[in-house]
């Protein structure tokens, strides 16, 4: 089933508690009408896809308490309308992109 086909019209997605099917939906990252995107918890592994930026509508994203690695991606820098950044708890390495400096309306990461 392609989930993003399915929930096109969709602000708001979270799963807590391991409630998150495995393997995370790669379309997921195709919902272009997500304003937040809140997967704490979810036993999301791997990487956070470079595709996370073509979400530009979200304001919210959580991602922490699962089983990332590797860094957050630059492609972070195009959500320009994002708040809150909550990636702690995980396996990442390294530092922020720089390119998160453009993402004037961030408070919380």
């Amino acid at each position: 089933m392609r989930l993003g086909h399915c929930l096109l019209g969709l602000c708001h997605l979270n799963s807590l508690f391991h409630m998150l099917l495995e393997p995370f939906p790669g379309d997921i990252w195709q919902m272009s009408s997500l304003t937040s995107l809140g997967i704490a918890d979810a036993n999301f592994a791997g990487t956070v896809p470079t595709e996370i930026g073509l979400m530009s509508r979200l304001t919210s994203v959580g991602l922490a308490f699962n089983f990332l690695t590797r860094t957050i991606p630059s492609e972070t820098g195009l959500l320009t309308s994002l708040a809150d950044l909550g990636v702690g708890s995980n396996a990442l390495t390294g530092t922020f992109p720089s390119e998160i400096g453009l993402v004037a309306g961030l408070s919380d990461l």
